[in-house]
């Protein structure tokens, strides 16, 4: 049997400032709109949009922590950039790795 709720226990976990916080991978309907930032050509669009996904990524978590488009706009860019993919490549990721 396939267990499709494992699926939603897993998260990564992101250290903030003195918090840590676990977010869950991406829902169909976030991963849809990850997918279509990824073909945006703009530069001025991307950041707006990617500084979007990962509010939305950051508000999925586990502790029901709610960030702010502020909190994000504090962060350094490589610190943005990091979230999106690393909850990115968890959506993408195989329950079982076996590596």
């Amino acid at each position: 049997m396939i267990n499709l709720n494992d699926y939603e226990n897993r998260v990564v976990e992101f250290k903030i400032g003195n918090r840590t916080v676990s977010v869950k991978e991406a829902s169909n309907g976030l991963y849809e709109k990850m997918v279509n930032y990824e073909v945006i050509t703009d530069n001025k669009e991307a950041i707006k949009e990617q500084r979007k996904l990962v509010l939305e990524q950051l508000n999925r978590n586990k502790e029901n922590i709610k960030f702010n488009v502020s909190d994000i706009e504090k962060l350094p860019q490589a610190a943005v950039i990091r979230i999106y993919q690393e909850v990115g490549m968890l959506t993408r990721k195989a329950l079982t790795d076996p590596n």
